[in-house]
C-alpha cells in the first residue's frame, strides 16, 4: 500500500514539473534560425567607363563590386556610362541592355559592358619649322587646339599647311608619308606633323654675288626682267636696265673714247661719243680692269674720290679702254665690253 502511494506521488510530481513547459494545450517554443544571405558579384568589361549601383544599396561599382543581400529578395542594378562611353549590355545573371533584376536565391554574378562612344584625337607639331594642322570635321586647329573628341567610327581628314619660310615634311604616328592623313577613329589616336624650314629660295635671306672686278651689276643682272618674262616668272619691280622695265625706257650709255685719238694714244674721255648698252654674245671677254682704284673711276670719272649714292656711273667704258690700250689688248681697245650685258643662263 505504501509503495503504491509513493509511485502515485512520484508520477504526480513529474506531471507538475512539465506542466509549466507545455501549459494548457500549448506546444513547445523553438528559437528561429537567423535569415540566410547570398553574395552578388559585379564586374565591368569593355573599352569604356561607367558605374553600376544597386537598389537596395550595397553595390556601387566602381569601388564596391561585391555585396551580400538577404536570400530571396530582388536586387535591381542600374548602369550609368561616363561621358564619352556607352553602356553595351549585361551578361551573367542578366542579359540585354534593359533593366537588370536579380533574385537572390543563391550566389549571383553580373557583368556590365561599357564601350567608348567618343574617342580622342591628339595632334602634335614637331620639327623646327612652323605650320598649322586642321581637321574635317572641325575640332583640331593646331597651333591652338591640338586635342579633340570625335564620335566613335568618325572618319577624320587632317590637313597640314606650312607657314611662309617652312615646309611640311610628313606625318608620324597614326599617319605616315607626306600625302593626305585620313583616320577612322575607333580608338584614341595620335598623329605628329613635321614642319621644317624651307630649303628652297624661300629660306634665303641674303645673297652674296662674287662679281669680276669693275663690272656693273647690270652687266650680270640688268636683263633679269627680260629673263623672267621669257621663262614664265612673275614680274616685279627691279632696278635693272631701263630698256627692260615696264614701261620700257632708253638703254643706258657711257661716254666713250675720242675717236680722233686711236691707239697707241690713251683713251680720252668723250661724252659726245657714247657707247650704248648691248647684249654680249659671249662671256669670254678681255678683262675690264683689274685694279681697285679704277672702280672709283667707274662710279664717277670726274670725282673718283668723292662719289655719292647718286654718282653718274660714267667711267666703265673709259677704264676698260684705258686698260686695253695700256696692257696690249687686241680685241677691244675702246671699252665696248664694259657696257654689255648677259642674259639668262648665258655662258
Amino acid at each position: 500500500m505504501k509503495t503504491g502511494l509513493k509511485l502515485l506521488l512520484s508520477a504526480a510530481s513529474l506531471l507538475l514539473l512539465f506542466l509549466p513547459l507545455f501549459g494548457c494545450g500549448a506546444t513547445p517554443t523553438v528559437n528561429p534560425s537567423p535569415p540566410q544571405s547570398n553574395q552578388l558579384a559585379l564586374s565591368l568589361a569593355g573599352t569604356g567607363r561607367g558605374t553600376v549601383s544597386s537598389i537596395p544599396g550595397g553595390i556601387n561599382c566602381g569601388p564596391t563590386c561585391l555585396a551580400s543581400f538577404s536570400s530571396g529578395i530582388t536586387v535591381q542594378l542600374i548602369a550609368v556610362a561616363d561621358p564619352g562611353s556607352m553602356f553595351t549590355g549585361w551578361t551573367g545573371a542578366c542579359s540585354g541592355t534593359g533593366s537588370c533584376h536579380v533574385d537572390m536565391k543563391s550566389v549571383e554574378s553580373v557583368t556590365a559592358g561599357f564601350d567608348l562612344s567618343e574617342v580622342t584625337l591628339t595632334v602634335a607639331e614637331t620639327g623646327t619649322g612652323i605650320g598649322i594642322v586642321t581637321s574635317s570635321p572641325n575640332g583640331i586647329n593646331c597651333g591652338t587646339t591640338c586635342t579633340a573628341g570625335f564620335s566613335i567610327g568618325t572618319v577624320v581628314q587632317l590637313t597640314a599647311v606650312a607657314n611662309t619660310g617652312s615646309t611640311f615634311a610628313g606625318w608620324t604616328g597614326a599617319c605616315s608619308g607626306t600625302g593626305s592623313c585620313q583616320l577612322s577613329l575607333n580608338s584614341n589616336q595620335s598623329v605628329s606633323a613635321i614642319f621644317n624650314p624651307a630649303q628652297g629660295v624661300q629660306a634665303i635671306n641674303h645673297i652674296i654675288f662674287m662679281a669680276q672686278e669693275n663690272r656693273s651689276f647690270d652687266h650680270y643682272f640688268g636683263a633679269l626682267r627680260e629673263y623672267w618674262a621669257q621663262n614664265g616668272y612673275q614680274d616685279q619691280p627691279f632696278d635693272g636696265l631701263p630698256q627692260f622695265a615696264s614701261p620700257a625706257g632708253l638703254a643706258p650709255s657711257n661716254p666713250g673714247c675720242d675717236p680722233t685719238l686711236p691707239p697707241p694714244n690713251d683713251c680720252k674721255f668723250d661724252p659726245t661719243h657714247p657707247l650704248t648698252s648691248y647684249h654680249l654674245q659671249t662671256m669670254c671677254l678681255e678683262n675690264t680692269s683689274p685694279t681697285w682704284n679704277e672702280a672709283h673711276v667707274d662710279v664717277d670719272y670726274d670725282n673718283p674720290t668723292t662719289s655719292t649714292p647718286n654718282s653718274p656711273m660714267d667711267g666703265f667704258v673709259w677704264t676698260a679702254a684705258h686698260d686695253g690700250r695700256n696692257l696690249g689688248f687686241v680685241h677691244d681697245v675702246i671699252g665696248t665690253r664694259a657696257i654689255g650685258y648677259l642674259q639668262g643662263l648665258q655662258k
